[in-house]
């Protein structure tokens, strides 16, 4: 990681600085954004408290009826927010005199505040993050750039919304993985992608309305995206020889979408959903809800959840919906006890499955170690899978029943409906062919 200490502050061509942005309207040359936020830190680095700031930005003429709100945090730091023409700068000085302190600078453009450019220093202003997203002629975020210290280099440039590379045909059976889209463009994923004859993709973006499910989850900040799809179908391809991937990104912007997208699951051919999504809001699930009841062809498996509760009592959805055509799942250790994170519910969890610590392939096409209710269904959709694709003509009521059969009691008592799943019933004789690798970590005995 590069790194470079930040100049101390020379109030003189600041003054110059601000005086020419004071002028201005909103900032159109990316470059003088960028200039910008680099005087900001340099200003933010002089100040530890709010005052010291407030002080600083008086002296320069025009800045001081510039900023929007300025807050102590308690004893930890301080945050402002400076108007600049159309734009907004945020900045925030978080525990100064500490060595865990940060210092973040992020200025977002126009009236939409669209993201641009993040800066992150430590408490001793020692640059160490440095990010600018760029936007398409539709306005949506196209690329994502890791700069170097000095706001120049480009050491990382990570494309948001990549074509799909071509592939040819594969045959399988089709599991829908409805999640954060999939990293289509690492060989292992690409390669066990369900497509039509004509090699177009079968799944659906429906959070940017576009048919391209990258793997993209920009909530918790849009330059620090997640990525949790391409881990979940990783698990669901290496736990079944014969399946192949439908990926969807899931319509968090628009949660009624979801008949949508089961909808076209069910016109595109798959035979189950993967859904390893939940939360407590039943009113996001209400799609889902009606659009799954009605294509009772598809059997959808669900997470239960990682809150360590018993959803019975506390519902979490989609995994409480009352359908026979739903199998709710979640995480153990290897030997059969309830994973410490993982929901339970007599009524409402079906199986219980290994998937404490277990392998899989992250969006960067490394193998890591996972946990969560998240990777226990996941693993029994590959399960389910690898059933139907013995007997492609097995109905969804078989199918369920074969999977509830195979369950065991579950140690520590009765948490789940139906019992836990062992791990040889993923990859004993007579299943689909185990992985090369290990997907269990190795857990000490008692």
């Amino acid at each position: 990681m590069v790194i470079c200490k930040l100049r101390s502050i020379h109030l003189v061509p600041l003054l110059i600085f601000f005086i020419c942005l004071g002028e201005g309207a909103a900032v159109a040359d990316p470059i003088k954004p960028a200039a910008m936020v680099q005087a900001s830190m340099e200003v933010a680095c002089q100040a530890p408290t709010a005052m010291h700031f407030k002080q600083i930005i008086s002296r320069l003429p025009g800045l001081e009826n510039r900023i929007h709100s300025l807050h102590n945090l308690d004893k930890s730091g301080w945050r402002a927010e400076v108007r600049v023409g159309l734009d907004m700068l945020f900045i925030e000085r978080l525990m100064p005199h500490r060595s865990v302190g940060n210092t973040v600078i992020r200025y977002e453009e126009g009236p939409e505040r669209r993201p641009r450019w993040m800066v992150v220093a430590n408490s001793s202003c020692f640059v160490k993050t440095v990010r600018r997203l760029d936007y398409d002629e539709n306005g949506v975020a196209s690329k994502l750039h890791y700069l170097d210290a000095n706001f120049e280099e480009d050491r990382v440039t990570i494309d948001l919304n990549p074509p799909i590379p071509p592939y040819s045909q594969r045959k399988g059976i089709s599991v829908a993985v409805v999640d954060t889209g999939v990293n289509y463009l690492l060989p292992e994923i690409n390669s066990r992608l369900s497509r039509d004859d004509a090699g177009q993709v079968r799944g659906y973006d429906f959070w940017d309305l576009d048919r391209r499910p990258f793997d993209l989850n920009p909530i918790p900040s849009p330059f620090f995206p997640t990525h949790h799809g391409t881990k979940i179908a990783s698990v669901i391809i290496r736990q079944s020889p014969d399946v192949t991937v439908m990926p969807y990104r899931f319509p968090r912007s628009d949660m009624s979408r979801m008949g949508d997208l089961i909808s076209h699951a069910s016109e595109n051919g798959a035979r189950i959903v993967n859904v390893s999504l939940a939360s407590p809001k039943f009113e996001a699930w209400q799609g889902f809800l009606d659009a799954a009841a009605e294509h009772s062809e598809l059997l959808f498996i669900v997470a239960a959840g990682n809150d360590s509760q018993d959803i019975d009592i506390n519902p979490i959805y989609p995994a409480v919906f009352s359908l026979e055509n739903l199998v709710v799942v979640t995480a153990s250790t290897n030997r059969g006890y309830l994973a410490p994170y993982a929901n339970w519910g007599v009524e409402s969890v079906d199986l219980i499955a290994p998937a404490n610590e277990i392998q899989a392939m992250d969006f960067d096409g490394q193998l890591k170690w996972v946990g969560g209710s998240s990777y226990a269904a996941a693993r029994v959709s590959g399960l389910a899978a690898c059933l139907m694709s013995q007997n492609p003509d097995m109905g969804l009521r078989e199918l369920r029943e074969r999977l509830f059969r195979k369950a065991r009691r579950i140690r520590g008592g009765r948490m789940v409906k139906h019992g836990f799943l062992p791990e040889s019933q993923f990859n004993g004789e007579g299943m689909c062919a185990s992985a090369k690798q290990p997907f269990l970590r190795a857990e000490a005995e008692d």
